[in-house]
């Protein structure tokens, strides 16, 4: 054994260098472990409180304030699932950059340690293997901190996804349960409550909240329309699931009652524990609906339209007899009016009851179908005496339905209804106090006497103009009706 091997394996104070060295990378390695643990659990605790809070706001305060933090929620969102993808990413090519050093370093030993073997000198080549099987170990274990941090920080942000996901989900319930109404479909107006009437006014197919530009105003601020501040609404103008801002349903079953539930749900969501409903197409039926099972929170129901008052079969000579000359002549009336339908305007109803997917191809695919399917509507339905329909007014309802892609989940409440289990039965009776507008060129000719079999009529009008869409064509008129219903139920109670 040279003199130099017995230098290395005895001398104390080369000894005490190697343990002082293996303690210190030791030290070292540690610091990094704890390090690098620290940094992963609060990683991924600020990720998750993170998105714990945004879903909070999402769900919360976005809800509270109709919309207004839709958009800044939504950024924030991006950008925190975007810290949380790139986390990961940007601490593995940390580590990997500092795995290369190491693997550099150990590169280095051994080259060392083949000149130190080229040279003959076993304790030079001691000492080198020595360095190399630590700095092997403080590479492996840098190793394992680049896994350990790539694994928490990986952890961290599916962790924070998985919480916005869990709130996502929840948001969605809370969406369902309230009719899959987003913010940007549900339009309030009004001044503060105070004495103003709540006000759900629900459209029909085709129409959209476009039909109540003209009474919004004079509903919600009387005085400026020289009408009584008493009489003042606060409205809801909430888009039909499946219809314009509401976006495409993705699921079945959005059938009349399920909405006409969703919208009860949706008033007591936004705090209104009284209100009224008004509508008239699939907007009657809901609002009638919504009479029907929440007497309690329904003061009254206003309709321009409701289905099934009209004479569905060919009057019998007995059903003639039992009425007056007057009642008579409008039975038949009524009756000549169905047959009509029937025959000649039925066919988008049976389309759109049998085949919705089928004719949403070609509306969705083309504008000019899409307004074309509509505009027909809108001027065999009308009563021309009322003045053609603004065209402008027109274009913007046809596009809430073109560019939102909702051609067919609009169509497909006729599906739904058609396939219920309940369809074809007799209507369920309804107690709420109910306000019938009858406009002369509407698609059905209503009989009071059938109305009210299973309706609480309370109020019953007759104009001399005006057709199905009584909103844009009367609309002076569909307010005044509205409001004095309203007031009789004020001055009652």
């Amino acid at each position: 054994m040279s003199a130099v091997t017995q230098t290395v394996e005895r001398s104390g104070p080369v000894e005490d260098s190697w343990v002082m060295g293996r303690r210190t990378l030791e030290q070292v390695i540690a610091n990094d472990r704890r390090r690098a643990t620290q940094t992963g659990v609060w990683l991924a605790i600020l990720l998750t409180a993170a998105a714990a809070g945004l879903t909070v706001l999402v769900i919360v305060f976005d809800r509270a304030t109709q919309g207004v933090l839709g958009l800044p929620l939504l950024i924030v969102s991006l950008f925190l699932l975007l810290a949380a993808g790139a986390t990961p990413l940007m601490t593995s090519k940390f580590h990997r950059a500092r795995k290369r050093r190491w693997e550099q370093r150990q590169r280095e030993c051994r080259e060392l340690a083949a000149i130190a073997n080229e040279i003959n000198d076993p304790a030079l080549g001691k000492l080198i293997s020595f360095n190399f099987r630590l700095m092997d170990r403080f590479a492996a274990v840098a190793i394992d901190q680049a896994r350990a941090s790539y694994v928490a920080c990986s952890a961290a942000a599916i962790s924070a996804l998985l919480v916005l996901l869990v709130g996502a989900t929840t948001a969605m319930v809370i969406d369902d349960a309230a009719g899959q109404i987003t913010a940007g479909a549900v339009t309030a107006v009004g001044a503060a409550l105070g004495s103003a009437t709540p006000l759900i006014m629900t459209h029909g197919w085709p129409g959209s909240i476009v039909e109540f530009s003209q009474v919004v105003g004079p509903l919600t601020d009387p005085r400026a329309h020289g009408g009584d501040p008493a009489d003042a609404f606060h409205l809801v103008l909430p888009h039909i699931p499946g219809f314009g801002l509401s976006g495409p349903t993705h699921e079945t079953g959005w059938e009349h009652r399920r909405v006409a539930a969703a919208f009860g749900s949706l008033m007591e969501s936004l705090g209104y524990r009284r209100y009224g409903t008004q509508g008239g197409d699939w907007g009657s039926v809901i609002s009638r609906e919504l009479g029907r099972t929440r007497p309690d929170e329904v003061i009254g129901v206003h309709l321009n339209l409701l289905p099934g008052a009209h004479a569905t079969t060919e009057p019998t000579a007995a059903e003639l007899v039992a009425l007056d000359p007057g009642e008579r002549g409008r039975l038949l009336a009524s009756w000549a009016r169905t047959r009509e339908w029937l025959r000649d305007r039925q066919g988008y109803a049976d389309i759109q009851s049998t085949r919705p997917q089928t004719l949403a191809y070609g509306l969705t695919d083309s504008p000019v179908g899409q307004l074309a399917w509509i505009a027909e509507k809108f001027t065999e339905w009308a009563d021309p005496r009322s003045g053609p329909i603004d065209r402008d007014h027109l274009l913007t309802n046809v596009m809430l339905y073109w560019l939102t892609g909702t051609a067919g989940s609009s169509a497909r409440i006729y599906y739904e209804r058609a396939h219920a289990a309940y369809w074809g039965g007799p209507p369920e009776p309804s107690g709420a106090p109910t306000a019938l507008a009858v406009f002369p060129r509407d698609n059905f000719i209503p009989m009071r006497h059938i109305a009210e079999r299973t309706n609480n009529i309370v109020r019953w009008t007759e104009y001399e103009r005006g057709g199905h869409f009584a909103a844009l064509e009367q609309p002076s008129a569909l307010v005044s009706d509205i409001r004095e219903f309203f007031r009789s139920l004020r001055s009652a109670a």
